[in-house]
């Protein structure tokens, strides 16, 4: 989950800058000073073909700072699933289940409008994340939650490895 919450911040700083310089290039005093019919085509054909309308851009800043601060909550809960507490189990479990429905949520919205390339790059990405979670979530509940003290009795009999690697009751 560390990892690839370190992989997910370069995605989603990515996502706030990029729609965040090409407004800033419209904004240029150098694109001002140059208003004329061709410069103007060639940034519309630019934005037509990578799907970067103001709506979109926005969308995209918008996915991109709430990605940012939820991974950092999906880092923590890594790193604190590494120290055994029930707490941090479900902290982890917790921060899966949000990733997975955030996914979930950007490859819908992205599936149901209509988007140029750079929005389909962004969607692989959410589809692959969305893989990711849904595996590292499948593990994690399938996993022996013994060690966390979850799901056992007190009383009940649990098995443990000696030195030798041998189980013992």
């Amino acid at each position: 989950m560390i990892c690839l919450g370190g992989l997910g911040t370069f995605y989603q700083i990515y996502k706030i800058i990029f729609p965040s310089m090409i407004n800033n290039m419209t904004s240029s005093p150098l694109f001002q000073i140059a208003e004329n019919d061709m410069n103007r085509q060639a940034f519309n054909q630019f934005s037509h073909a990578f799907g970067l309308d103001q709506n979109g851009m926005n969308l995209m800043i918008l996915f991109g700072v709430l990605g940012t601060i939820l991974l950092i909550f999906y880092i923590i809960a890594g790193a604190k699933l590494l120290t055994v507490n029930p707490k941090n189990y479900y902290m982890a479990r917790n921060a899966l289940l949000v990733f997975v429905f955030f996914n979930a949520v950007g490859c819908i919205l992205f599936f149901t409008i209509s988007v140029g390339f750079f929005l389909k790059m962004i969607l692989i990405y959410s589809i692959v994340g969305l893989v990711f979670d849904i595996a590292l979530l499948a593990i994690l509940l399938s996993s022996n939650k013994a060690a966390y003290g979850i799901g056992v009795e007190e009383g009940m009999e649990s098995y443990t490895l000696d030195s030798q690697d041998e189980e013992v009751i």
